[in-house]
């Protein structure tokens, strides 16, 4: 008999609509306790599904636990709210379709489907093992295209500000206190 904690979590509509309430309650509650602040929302990466069950059955569940298909969707909901935010300091972080424009860029095949990446039917992805450790977490490789869509969003206002006397919330690093081990 297989352990609850082993069955594959289920995903059903249900979990749209609250995903839906639940980040735009974080966002009401964000926005309306900091001073302007910019809010990055970041779509889930996309995951592989070959990579993904592999290690799913290494930890015991009887089955892939995760579908590209539903992150896709959840990807298109994360979308949907930023664009309803977009004029309330929202910036979208479009992970899935960075990912996605890297694998395409890393594959033989520049004719792949992108509905198909990553998914079992399209068979084992090696640009998408390049990009996730096990299918569902970034490589360095995935994290240096999540860092290369952040850097232009953060800190615009920082590029041209003097080093010696900065306006940052935080001391530069050369005034930070240290820390000794002593």
């Amino acid at each position: 008999m297989m352990h609850a904690s082993r069955v594959a979590p289920q995903v059903n509509m249900f979990h749209w609509k609250t995903t839906r309430k639940n980040t735009e309650a974080l966002l009401h509650y964000w926005s309306s306790i900091a001073q302007c602040p910019t809010i990055l929302l970041v779509t889930p990466p996309p995951i592989n599904e070959i990579q993904l069950e592999e290690q799913d059955l290494q930890r015991g569940y009887a089955s892939l636990t995760r579908q590209q298909e539903n992150t896709a969707k959840y990807a298109a909901v994360v979308r949907e709210i930023a664009a309803g935010w977009k004029d309330r300091s929202v910036v979208l972080v479009d992970l899935w379709r960075a990912l996605m424009d890297k694998a395409i860029e890393l594959s033989s095949d520049k004719m792949i489907d992108v509905e198909t990446i990553g998914t079992k039917r399209a068979g084992d992805d090696q640009p998408m093992r390049t990009l996730l450790t096990d299918g569902l977490h970034l490589s360095s490789e995935g994290y240096k295209v999540f860092l290369n869509e952040v850097i232009p969003l953060v800190g615009k206002e920082w590029k041209d500000e003097p080093t010696d006397n900065p306006s940052w919330v935080f001391p530069h690093w050369t005034v930070a206190p240290k820390f000794s081990s002593h």
